[in-house]
């Protein structure tokens, strides 16, 4: 029988994002399967509600969320098994996972319990013959230099990048030198997706309807309206009006989801709220947190100090090749917003590059490209190992 050193379907990849959870294998470019990362309780009827079940649900307010991650760390392992449980029955053989190998993503810093778990989950619960801990910075690393454009750079560049990765719960910064992360040069920002999400529906609650508990909704209408102003202060400055975009609300009756339009024809039924600088207020916080009481420095302000925690002799290299990613980074103007900043905050002679990946799932993506290739091997957990060295012993080499 085949097992996943053979067989590339038998290496399923979980890319535990705290907003999403995509399931594949490395035999497939895209994912098999694409759920929120969250529960939900239906008030009413008290039924648990999750994967494509909630996706399907327009009406929220009758739900009661449950989230596994707290601040980007995974700490409800139970409901986490549960969904990861669900994906795996619904597109592979769980017959097959004692020859299948478990290639799981995470973000740096987890605490030990939670690495721990990790293992647990893989080899005692699923009972998975390998287990490999992707560090999600190193994912976007690989994918990023898998491009047929980006793989005639030069030397320099090549051994000097900067992974910028602004993603739900956090934005996670990662120098690394000769395809290796500098661990201890790492940053996080506590300032993410959600923050901003949830920001945006104080704003909107206040001004239109109430949407508190509109948590899938008021994230679309932030993806859909919000871009990053270049000049902040002077957008700031325009008269009212001059950002208007509206937002039609979905009918719960009839099933129509909600949509961004430019213009509004007040005759119609549709229930509208309109939007005006809260398109821009919103992604500011990344830049400048302190806007809404956050006592921590903006993005471009982490990155210099990122740098400034490395050798002075190689630091400015890493600014010539900034990775940025994320879904944060999706909004319009945000790469083009941080590579003006660090310019405007560096020497002349640096020549400034910031790569945008313009991509939703380049952990995923980074996955297969890491994970499909024979090289891949060497560097898995087997499940005799964990038994023999047991869990202490080898997440040092896995985590940092």
């Amino acid at each position: 029988m085949s097992d996943w050193r053979n067989d590339l379907s038998k290496r399923i990849i979980i890319d535990s994002g705290s907003c999403n959870l995509r399931f594949g294998n490395c035999e497939q470019d895209e994912p098999l399967s694409i759920i929120p990362n969250l529960l939900a309780v239906d008030k009413k009827q008290g039924n648990l509600i999750y994967g494509e079940n909630l996706q399907n649900t327009l009406q929220e307010s009758h739900l009661n969320y449950i989230k596994p991650h707290t601040r980007g760390v995974l700490v409800d392992w139970d409901n986490e098994v549960q969904l990861m449980e669900n994906l795996i029955q619904q597109n592979c053989d769980s017959k097959e996972l004692a020859q299948s190998c478990l290639i799981q993503t995470f973000q740096p810093g987890l605490p030990e319990k939670v690495r721990l778990r990790m293992f647990e989950v893989a080899f005692e619960y699923f009972q998975f013959d390998s287990f490999f801990p992707a560090n999600s910075q190193s994912m976007i690393y690989e994918w990023f230099n898998s491009k047929e454009e980006n793989q005639n750079q030069s030397q320099t560049l090549k051994t000097f990048q900067l992974v910028v990765e602004s993603s739900h719960s956090a934005t996670y910064i990662t120098p690394y030198f000769d395809g290796e992360p500098i661990n201890y040069a790492t940053t996080r920002l506590d300032v993410g997706g959600k923050l901003l999400t949830n920001h945006f529906k104080d704003l909107i609650s206040l001004r239109h309807f109430d949407f508190k508990n509109e948590i899938r909704l008021t994230q679309q209408i932030k993806e859909e309206v919000c871009f990053v102003a270049q000049q902040f202060t002077q957008e700031m400055k325009k008269k009212k009006g001059s950002h208007r975009k509206f937002f039609v609300l979905p009918d719960y009756d009839t099933g129509k989801k909600g949509y961004s339009k430019d213009s509004h024809d007040q005759n119609t039924y549709e229930q509208v709220i309109q939007l005006d600088k809260e398109r821009f207020q919103i992604p500011e916080i990344i830049f400048n947190p302190s806007d809404i009481g956050l006592y921590q420095n903006g993005l471009t302000q982490s990155i210099l100090d990122t740098i400034q925690k490395i050798n002075p002799d190689i630091r400015d290299y890493f600014l010539e090749n900034i990775i940025l990613s994320g879904g944060n980074t999706q909004m319009p103007g945000f790469s083009e917003r941080l590579q003006a900043e660090i310019r405007a905050n560096t020497p002349d002679h640096l020549n400034i590059k910031v790569n945008h990946i313009n991509d939703e799932q380049p952990v995923f993506s980074g996955c297969i490209e890491f994970c499909s290739d024979d090289d891949f091997k060497p560097s898995v957990i087997s499940k005799q190992d964990y038994r023999e060295n047991g869990f202490h012993y080898l997440h040092k080499f896995y985590f940092i």
